[in-house]
């Protein structure tokens, strides 16, 4: 007996021993706090342009969705945005314009594009006033010179919209049920973060076998309430953006409960090739 409880103990040590000397000769990976940002005041545009260009890259997240001198797929190329922001608007100056299209990024659409642009200064993005300062001062250095300072008011820009009248029902157009489902996914932005016909990732992930993974109910949650199950993927994909951008459009007064189920029917369809 005592020899059987020895070798148990002894393969026990043994074992401790052996993931100790695997823990030792793997590389360990070591983890980082994310960058902290600093705005301090005083800053001159230049300097704060400078910040804006890391928030940009880094919290903004911006670059999920735009490019700078070539075509996006999701949002409009930036280069050349800081000349285009003095003509956008009759009456607005450039950085009135920039800074209201992320304080409230659906009063202008370029055509084109669909309105997916979530608001910057609300979840999940949460940008702080001065580091929207300091956005739009980069936004200014691409193709003009950046003017903006923490001194910088953007009243007209961000003073909030008189009370909306309520929100039309979606006109869906087409033939087919299929159709018809395709029409709200155009609607609704949906096109632009998802892809459809492939399993390409884009800023989401891609639904061309979403029937053949997912049951009707999972999907019509995933509408209603997107961050309820986040899809696993590498690098993540960003929780809060889908429920930000689509009732940033109003898409959940738009939609029909009839052409809600009518998209769920169509996206348990796909299964993919």
């Amino acid at each position: 007996m005592k020899k059987v409880v020895f070798k148990v103990i002894l393969f026990n040590v043994l074992v401790i021993l052996f993931y100790m000397y695997v823990g030792q000769i793997i590389p360990q990976i070591e983890s980082h706090p994310p960058k902290e940002i600093t705005i301090a005041a005083g800053m001159s545009a230049t300097e704060l342009a400078a910040v804006g260009k890391e928030l940009f890259y880094s919290k903004g997240t911006c670059v999920l969705c735009h490019a700078i001198g070539e075509k996006g797929q999701r949002a409009p190329d930036l280069a050349g945005v800081g000349e285009r922001a003095k003509t956008r608007k009759e009456g607005m100056k450039d950085f009135e314009y920039l800074a209201e299209s992320l304080y409230n990024p659906t009063a202008y659409v370029v055509e084109g594009w669909q309105p997916i642009m979530p608001v910057i200064n609300k979840p999940p993005i949460n940008l702080s006033d001065d580091e929207i300062h300091a956005v739009v001062a980069y936004l200014q250095t691409l193709g003009g010179t950046p003017t903006v300072t923490l001194e910088t008011k953007f009243a007209a820009a961000t003073a909030p919209a008189a009370a909306a009248a309520p929100a039309a029902a979606m006109k869906v157009e087409g033939a087919d049920a299929a159709s018809r489902a395709k029409s709200i996914l155009a609607q609704g932005g949906c096109i632009a973060c998802h892809s459809l016909d492939k399993p390409d990732r884009l800023i989401g992930p891609s639904l061309f076998d979403i029937g053949k993974r997912k049951d009707r109910a999972y999907i019509l949650e995933s509408i209603l309430e997107p961050d309820k199950v986040i899809a696993q993927g590498t690098p993540p994909y960003p929780p809060g953006l889908m429920l930000g951008t689509l009732q940033g459009i109003g898409f959940y007064q738009k939609v029909t409960a009839e052409n809600l189920l009518t998209l769920v029917d169509y996206l348990s369809t796909l299964k993919g090739k």
